[in-house]
């Protein structure tokens, strides 16, 4: 059954057939629709490889009556913790880490369970970028005597950064 109207909906039902006055007319019935809740996931950042993010949060737009859990999957992705479970006691969001393994663009699907499954409307995939990470290369320390200043030190970097890196 897929309701597309809120509220109580009659349900009447119709019999046919060469047999249909051997049985016992159906009574009507009815079904309530309320409005699908909703999740709405995180904005992911591009990340370096091997690189985790910071804490990312899932929210609901509704606690549910029971019990819903996500679990979010994605090819050379680790998500932790490896899912969110809301349940009636508990608030409308909740966080996560990702670290990727996998260069590229990677898609994020979402498997949700629970008794309440059903109450929201499905998560689209995500996506989310991983990189080769950029590194740091330190400068080689000359041996210095007692008092005495060195020359520059010049640090590298495997790429420059879009905005500044302060180290």
């Amino acid at each position: 059954v897929t309701g597309t109207t809120d509220g109580t909906q009659t349900i009447n039902y119709a019999v046919s057939g060469t047999d249909q006055y051997e049985y016992t007319p159906l009574a009507s019935g009815s079904i309530t629709i309320q409005a699908a809740k909703t999740f709405t996931p995180p904005t992911y950042p591009t990340l370096g490889n091997g690189v985790t993010s910071a804490s990312l949060t899932m929210s609901i737009s509704a606690v549910p009556t029971s019990s819903v859990t996500i679990t979010p999957s994605g090819t050379g992705l680790t998500f932790n913790p490896t899912s969110l479970t809301f349940t009636s006691g508990g608030g409308t969001s909740a966080t996560w880490t990702v670290t990727g393994t996998t260069n590229g663009a990677q898609t994020i699907s979402y498997a949700v369970s629970g008794t309440d499954q059903y109450e929201y409307t499905p998560l689209a995939s995500g996506s989310i970028t991983i990189q080769a990470a950029k590194t740091f290369t330190p400068p080689t320390y000359p041996v210095l005597g007692n008092g005495v200043t060195s020359a520059s030190l010049t640090m590298a970097v495997s790429a420059v950064p879009s905005t500044s890196v302060t180290i």
